[in-house]
Protein backbone atom coordinates (compact mmCIF):
# COMPACT_ATOMS: atom_id res chain seq x y z
CA UNK A 1 0.00 0.00 0.00
CA UNK A 2 1.10 3.52 -0.72
CA UNK A 3 0.48 6.66 1.29
CA UNK A 4 -3.15 7.66 1.18
CA UNK A 5 -4.38 4.06 1.14
CA UNK A 6 -3.93 3.56 -2.64
CA UNK A 7 -2.48 0.47 -4.25
CA UNK A 8 0.64 0.45 -6.39
CA UNK A 9 -0.30 0.50 -10.06
CA UNK A 10 0.72 -2.68 -11.91
CA UNK A 11 1.68 -0.64 -14.96
CA UNK A 12 4.13 1.39 -12.86
CA UNK A 13 5.69 -1.79 -11.47
CA UNK A 14 6.03 -3.28 -14.95
CA UNK A 15 7.51 -0.05 -16.33
CA UNK A 16 10.02 0.09 -13.48
CA UNK A 17 10.99 -3.56 -13.93
CA UNK A 18 11.48 -3.12 -17.67
CA UNK A 19 13.55 0.02 -17.11
CA UNK A 20 15.84 -1.75 -14.66
CA UNK A 21 16.15 -4.75 -16.98
CA UNK A 22 17.07 -2.54 -19.93
CA UNK A 23 19.63 -0.66 -17.82
CA UNK A 24 21.19 -3.96 -16.73
CA UNK A 25 21.43 -5.22 -20.31
CA UNK A 26 22.97 -1.94 -21.53
CA UNK A 27 25.50 -2.00 -18.69
CA UNK A 28 26.55 -5.56 -19.52
CA UNK A 29 26.90 -4.79 -23.23
CA UNK A 30 29.01 -1.69 -22.53
CA UNK A 31 31.21 -3.69 -20.15
CA UNK A 32 31.65 -6.41 -22.76
CA UNK A 33 32.60 -3.88 -25.47
CA UNK A 34 35.01 -2.14 -23.10
CA UNK A 35 36.70 -5.44 -22.27
CA UNK A 36 37.20 -6.20 -25.96
CA UNK A 37 38.68 -2.72 -26.45
CA UNK A 38 41.00 -3.15 -23.45
CA UNK A 39 42.05 -6.60 -24.65
CA UNK A 40 43.00 -5.25 -28.06
CA UNK A 41 44.80 -2.29 -26.52
CA UNK A 42 46.81 -4.15 -23.85
CA UNK A 43 47.29 -7.54 -25.45
CA UNK A 44 47.29 -10.93 -23.75
CA UNK A 45 49.97 -10.16 -21.18
CA UNK A 46 48.36 -6.89 -20.11
CA UNK A 47 44.95 -8.53 -19.75
CA UNK A 48 46.49 -11.34 -17.72
CA UNK A 49 48.02 -8.84 -15.32
CA UNK A 50 44.75 -6.90 -15.17
CA UNK A 51 42.77 -10.04 -14.37
CA UNK A 52 45.35 -11.12 -11.80
CA UNK A 53 44.94 -7.85 -9.94
CA UNK A 54 41.15 -7.96 -10.10
CA UNK A 55 40.84 -11.45 -8.58
CA UNK A 56 39.23 -11.06 -5.17
CA UNK A 57 41.36 -12.75 -2.53
CA UNK A 58 41.36 -12.71 1.23
CA UNK A 59 44.34 -10.35 1.23
CA UNK A 60 42.66 -7.93 -1.19
CA UNK A 61 39.43 -8.03 0.80
CA UNK A 62 41.25 -7.10 3.98
CA UNK A 63 43.01 -4.20 2.23
CA UNK A 64 39.69 -2.88 0.97
CA UNK A 65 38.13 -3.04 4.42
CA UNK A 66 41.00 -1.17 6.14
Amino acid sequence: MVEGGGHINRKKILTGALTLTAAGVITRVLGFVYRIYMSNLMGAEGMGLYQLRRVPTIENSQEMIN
